[in-house]
């Protein structure tokens, strides 16, 4: 299968297997494919565009894309980070807006979601593409730079 697109890291962390996070609609793929970064320690960062595309839906948490393949990108920052009700969220972006892969897309100030011990590992999936197109490029269990490439997607 030939390459169709590559997704990169949108934060800094540790690569997780998609079937490691503590969600089962994440972790069984019902949303779809793709892998978790875990922040670590990091307090207050910019989450950026895993690739370029066309920002179909943007939450205080998420944020999905529309790439020009006719695929999405979900990227979900935190388990139950919907609680917050967009504390610790800075969105700099909006629905309709292209972005660059690379582009800041929300602020994170992870402290409250810290403080109320919300899990802070972050799914980034390709919506309703099976596993068996997903090819990831990051080593699961070590750290990934942002900007590195996270998975591959292919034909």
């Amino acid at each position: 299968m030939s390459v169709l697109f590559t997704v990169s890291a949108p934060l800094a962390g540790r690569a997780v297997a998609l079937s490691d996070v503590n969600d089962d609609v994440f972790a069984t793929g019902m949303v779809g494919w793709g892998a978790a970064i875990d922040p670590g320690e990091a307090e207050h960062f910019m989450v950026t565009s895993p690739c370029g595309g066309v920002v179909s839906t943007v939450f205080p948490h998420a944020f999905a894309l529309d790439l020009d393949t006719g695929d999405q990108i979900l990227v979900h920052l935190g388990m139950e980070t919907i609680a917050l009700k967009g504390e610790g969220f800075t969105p700099v972006v909006v629905p309709g807006q292209r972005v660059e892969r690379g582009q800041d897309m929300i602020g994170w100030d992870t402290r409250p979601a810290r403080e109320r011990e919300i899990d802070l590992l972050s799914p980034v999936v390709v919506v309703q593409v099976p596993s068996e197109r997903i090819e990831v490029s990051a080593a699961l269990g070590s750290s990934v730079s942002i900007g590195q490439t996270l998975f591959t997607v292919r034909l």
